[in-house]
């Protein structure tokens, strides 16, 4: 037999013994040893960089809380009903305060998780109005100029509000500049110009590009848009899978963001020995044993491959365990649908480059600029003939994948196997986190290395 043929696999989804394969994995974070409501309370008593919400408002104060999505899960209920009774306190009116809901907000390069439905429907608002923003409809809107040619249009209760509070649950390991206070603000209370001019091509072109210094287009719109707003106070919280919180934070909206952002990064960062390997093997969640979906694979891909953040070297191979091919989801029926009008990354690249882009647009704009940087190897039993052969190569066994990679990098080729490839972040352990950056608001969730 050749030595080919004995090469060692411990299991179906794993490298041969004789590479160099280095692990990145992230523990649970711990629970918290009080409840919610004692951390929502504590928060709200001592805010980061802010006056205490009791000393930013009175009896005659017109109150606006911009909530990220109906509260109907348990987190967003206590962050809400903790907000109120700071109001309370201070004397505010019930009937001057309005809880603002935004329209869909998420970000596109995270798996879609619906609110946790566990708990009861809130019974009341201690008399404060409900309003759902409608983005469509422009009597409702106040225009604020523009922004880096944004054209800046926000619902009038939101931008006429004496104060105007933030209240969002971000998944732990999105990015807070879709998904945080500001992006409450600027996106989720903007008119439909607005959104549509921040799904533009330029706004994701940007998180290709490393910004060692500057703030990345859409964090600077999305915070300059909150600013010009009115935006003086956020209550935010991470949540798990689950929906559980993991932290919670109050205070001045940017500063919430980057402690949350602190916290995240201890949680999903897994520091690894090498700044860059040669291939990464994106293995499938905890509990998958046989891969995923190939929009799942591409959400992995594009949250390994990102280069602002990437460990894998220019001309890498990523490695990307799937089952089968799945359209249940709109986006998921658009990525796909996007990809098969492209025969290959640079077409779909430079047809999609200047428009504003829907949901499985986006992903599959992303993965055509990462086909055209790095190998991308589907591996596992495919379902259905092997699709998108200009953006993917199909291996149906490790081995065979293993053969193949060796055919772009070297023969014993330093690898990274990624346990949890939709949540985890390789970092490299001696990059230290720019601690001074998230103080002059130069870095966002993602951007580490």
């Amino acid at each position: 037999m050749s030595g080919e043929s004995q090469r060692i696999y411990v299991n179906s989804y794993s490298l041969p013994a004789d590479w160099q394969i280095d692990q990145a994995d992230i523990t649970p974070p711990p629970r918290s040893p009080t409840t919610l409501e004692a951390d929502v309370e504590h928060s709200l008593s001592n805010p980061i960089a802010a006056l205490p919400l009791t000393e930013l408002c009175s009896a005659t104060t017109n109150v606006t809380i911009a909530c990220d999505r109906a509260p109907n899960d348990l987190v967003r209920q206590t962050m809400l009903r903790g907000v109120l009774t700071q109001l309370r306190r201070a004397g505010v009116d019930p009937h001057r305060i309005t809880v603002l809901v935004t329209s869909a907000m998420r970000d596109p390069t995270i798996p879609w998780r619906s609110a946790d439905q566990s708990a009861a429907q809130m019974s009341g608002f201690d008399g404060a109005q409900v309003v759902r923003h409608d983005p469509s409809d422009r009597r409702i809107l106040d225009d604020l100029g523009s922004i880096e040619g944004v054209p800046l249009a926000i619902h009038y209760l939101a931008a006429e509000a004496d104060l105007l509070i933030a209240l969002f649950a971000a998944p732990l390991e999105a990015d807070l500049s879709h998904v945080g206070g500001c992006a409450v603000i600027t996106y989720g209370l903007a008119g439909q110009d607005t959104q549509r001019e921040l799904h533009t091509t330029r706004f994701y072109d940007d998180q290709l590009e490393a910004h060692p210094t500057d703030r990345p287009l859409r964090q600077y719109v999305i915070q300059e848009g909150a600013k010009r707003a009115g935006l003086m106070f956020a209550v935010g919280a991470l949540v798990d899978a689950g929906g559980r919180a993991i932290a919670v934070r109050a205070g001045a909206p940017i500063a919430v963001e980057h402690a949350l952002s602190q916290i995240a990064l201890s949680v999903y960062g897994s520091m690894v020995e090498a700044p860059r390997y040669d291939v990464l093997l994106v293995q499938p969640e905890s509990g998958v044993t046989h891969g995923g979906t190939l929009f799942d694979a591409g959400l992995a891909a594009i949250r390994q491959g990102l280069p602002d953040r990437s460990v894998l070297a220019p001309g890498g191979v990523l490695i990307l365990p799937v089952c089968h091919q799945d359209a249940h989801t709109e986006a998921a029926h658009t990525f796909y649908e996007t990809l098969e009008w492209a025969d290959s990354p640079d077409v779909l690249v430079q047809r999609l480059r200047g428009s504003s882009l829907r949901d499985g647009e986006i992903q599959a704009y992303l993965i055509g600029h990462l086909a055209q940087r790095y190998r991308i190897i589907i591996t596992g039993p495919q379902q259905r003939e092997p699709a998108f052969g200009g953006y993917f190569l199909y291996a149906p066994t490790m081995r065979d994948t293993v053969e193949l990679a060796e055919n772009f990098v070297s023969k014993y080729p330093r690898a990274l196997v990624v346990r949890r490839g939709l949540t985890t972040l390789p970092v490299y352990r001696q990059v230290r986190f720019p601690c001074d950056a998230l103080r002059d608001g130069n870095a966002t969730p993602g951007r580490w290395n």
